[in-house]
């Protein structure tokens, strides 16, 4: 779905593993000088001490959730460094 939604010169940023194939077509993709990018760090046993620590109350997190009609004015914060932790778009109050 986010590359049907991907505009021109747009960037996709997958973090996580979410399969082990992605399947897009070429020309649409590169004639439009969009971007795929992948984020993966770690190995299971990183996983389960960042896991044990969270468990632990030692992981501090940061979530700000941001409605779709301002997402744009917080992509612009995003992009300023003004963010500090992860914003989060809900579509309902």
């Amino acid at each position: 779905m986010a590359f049907d939604l991907l505009g021109p010169e747009g960037v996709v940023a997958s973090v996580g593993l979410m399969s082990d194939h992605v399947g897009i077509a070429q020309f649409p993709f590169v004639g439009t000088e969009r971007t795929y990018l992948g984020s993966f760090w770690g190995n299971h046993a990183n996983l389960v001490e960042v896991l044990s620590l969270a468990e632990k109350g030692l992981v501090e997190h940061h979530v700000t959730k941001v409605k779709l009609e301002d997402v744009n004015e917080n992509l612009e914060a995003l992009g300023r460094g003004d963010v500090v932790g992860r914003l989060v778009i809900v579509f309902d109050d």
